[in-house]
């Protein structure tokens, strides 16, 4: 095995000395921050990418997509994802900026800008550079290889106990993947398709329609995408609200929350998130600012939302998350939910999407 990764890494190194990306390969990840039985099999042929998401039937419940796909054409900015093993399911129609989970250039997504070298490790073959970012609950770690940009390595560590893996590659080839890896159902062209909650740039949200059902406990058409364009033309106010998967209960803590309210007059904004004496969050960077909530309801309003905001969520220990949201407008106040998976772990994902109707559409008083 580790010849083969060897020999590979000497091919690349012309790619890397271009400074881009490869554009015919084959990727695959373990990503145990989904769940422990999560691969990842990212293919890429010029413009085109299909990244095919399985996770092992015996660790999901109920409804839960065991696996996806998603078809991202690089020059239109749009992605198509769907459910290979049900074709009753909606395909999710979305679009992107610039991130959409290139191998080769997630590094600066997992780190920040905080991130510095702390040493060199061989990794699967790889002559790898270690970078840590400090976070509040710890860091996180990234082995990058250095010829190549291929993020090899990810986890987190916690201020106390042993390393979270977030990610591991286990195999890669150069070898085009045939043209048929990209072929999209028919039922998901264009004009087709029924739009539904994607996965956000995290990686980690709600994915098509039997995964809402699974994550909220409700009926999937209460909610819509947070992290999918295009934006509501209509001007509302948010209410954001965290809940726990499943019961949809409020989740209560110090938690703090900051949004970039500012995001169309930015360029390539960077955020610090920092910490003050008394350990709490510090957010800095573009027009990144802390909402306060109103008392302890758990409940944060803004009001006239931009199309697109950035929003990040501090839960100390626990981890963070953030994200990039498009306005959807249902009410003048419409509620936006952060549901987490296990708000005591946040590695173990969720998702962020608008209440459209149902009883989280209500605004709590």
């Amino acid at each position: 095995m580790k010849s083969r990764w060897a020999a590979w890494a000497v091919v690349m190194t012309c790619a890397a000395a271009a400074g881009q990306s490869p554009i015919a390969y084959t990727v695959t990840t373990k990503k145990p921050m989904v769940s422990p039985g999560t691969v990842t099999i990212t293919y890429r042929l010029g413009k085109k990418v299909l990244v095919d998401e399985s996770t092992s039937p015996q660790e999901v419940s109920g409804s839960h997509i065991i696996r996806s796909k998603t078809f991202f054409d690089l020059d239109k900015k749009e992605s198509i994802m769907w459910d290979p093993a049900n074709p009753a399911a909606p395909c999710v129609v979305g679009s992107f900026s610039k991130d959409w989970g290139d191998p080769f250039g997630g590094a600066a997504s997992l780190t920040g800008p905080k991130a510095t070298q702390i040493g060199s490790a061989i990794v699967n073959g790889f002559t790898t550079s270690v970078l840590d970012a400090p976070n509040q609950g710890g860091s996180t770690r990234v082995w990058v290889d250095a010829q190549t940009g291929l993020v090899v390595k990810a986890e987190r560590v916690p201020l106390a106990g042993d390393p979270i893996q977030l990610m591991e590659v286990t195999a890669v080839s150069l070898a085009a993947p045939p043209a048929s890896v990209f072929e999209v159902p028919s039922r998901c062209g264009e004009g087709g398709a029924e739009t539904s909650v994607q996965p956000a740039a995290s990686g980690t949200a709600a994915a098509g329609a039997d995964a809402i059902a699974a994550l909220t406990g409700e009926n999937s058409r209460d909610f819509v995408s947070a992290t999918t364009g295009p934006a509501s033309p209509k001007s509302c106010g948010m209410v954001f609200r965290i809940v726990k998967a499943g019961s949809l209960e409020p989740v209560n803590g110090a938690y703090q929350v900051a949004a970039d309210l500012k995001l169309e007059t930015e360029k390539n904004p960077h955020y610090n998130i920092g910490q003050s004496a008394d350990g709490r969050a510090t957010f800095s960077g573009g027009a990144l600012q802390e909402i306060a909530p109103e008392g302890n309801t758990g409940v944060f309003r803004v009001a006239n939302l931009p199309e697109q905001f950035e929003i990040d969520v501090e839960f100390g220990d626990a981890g963070s998350a953030a994200t990039k949201i498009y306005r959807q407008c249902f009410a003048p106040q419409t509620v936006l939910l952060f549901v987490a998976r296990d708000p005591t772990n946040l590695s173990a994902g969720g998702g962020w999407m608008w209440a459209k109707s149902g009883r989280l559409a209500t605004i709590p008083r």
